[in-house]
């Protein structure tokens, strides 16, 4: 979740972007504008870590107004 008066879409990009970069394969993604909220439901490479990514995608938007990060790995 984004403060309000962070622009979510540079955001999301950089997010999608960073997912893409170390091969999780995006089954679907969101951006809700409204809610400035963004999910992402995706399969990550099964040698990798979930903690390790959860730590690089918190690292990438440390410069942005995020007032909250969920991930959950299912």
């Amino acid at each position: 979740r984004l403060d309000d008066t962070e622009d979510p879409k540079p955001v999301f990009g950089t997010v999608q972007s960073l997912l893409v970069s170390h091969k999780c394969r995006l089954q679907s993604s969101a951006l809700y504008e409204d809610k400035g909220q963004m999910v992402f439901l995706l399969y990550i490479p099964s040698g990798m870590d979930p903690r390790q990514l959860e730590a690089e995608v918190r690292a990438s938007l440390k410069k942005h107004h995020v007032s909250k990060i969920n991930v959950d790995v299912v």
